[in-house]
C-alpha cells in the first residue's frame, strides 16, 4: 500500500507552479533572498580575509599608515630645519646665505606637508 499524499502529484513539490511555496510568498522572492544569502556571505569571506592579511602584515590600516608618515615628516621636517644653522657655524656663512637656505627648506617641506595632507583626505574619503 502506497501513501495517497506521496503520490499526488503538487503536494510535495509537485509539478504545478508554485508547488511547495508558502501561500502568499510571490514567485522570485525566494531568488531573491538566495541571491543575497550569497552577498551576504561573499561579504562575510571579504571580511575575515581582508582581516587576515591585515594580521599577516599584507595589508595596512590606511588611518596608521597616515600616522606614521605624519610623525616621520614632523621629525625629519625639525632636523631638515636645523641644516641652516648648522652650515652657519660650520662654515661661517653669511646670515642672508642661510635665510636663502631656510626659505627654500621651508617651502619644500610646506610642499611636502601638502602633498601629505592631500594623502590624507583621499584616504578618509568615502569610496
Amino acid at each position: 500500500m502506497t501513501d495517497e499524499s506521496t503520490t499526488k502529484p503538487g503536494l510535495n513539490g509537485g509539478e504545478r507552479a508554485r508547488a511547495g511555496r508558502k501561500p502568499g510568498v510571490q514567485v522570485g522572492v525566494y531568488e531573491r533572498l538566495a541571491e543575497e544569502r550569497v552577498r551576504h556571505e561573499r561579504a562575510r569571506a571579504d571580511k575575515v580575509e581582508t582581516e587576515n592579511r591585515v594580521r599577516a602584515g599584507e595589508l595596512l590600516v590606511a588611518a596608521e599608515v597616515g600616522t606614521a608618515l605624519t610623525r616621520m615628516h614632523f621629525a625629519l621636517a625639525q632636523q631638515i630645519r636645523a641644516i641652516p644653522d648648522r652650515l652657519e657655524r660650520k662654515f661661517s656663512l653669511n646670515g642672508e646665505i642661510c635665510a636663502e637656505i631656510e626659505d627654500a627648506i621651508n617651502a619644500a617641506l610646506s610642499e611636502a606637508g601638502e602633498v601629505l595632507q592631500k594623502l590624507g583626505s583621499t584616504a578618509d574619503a568615502p569610496d
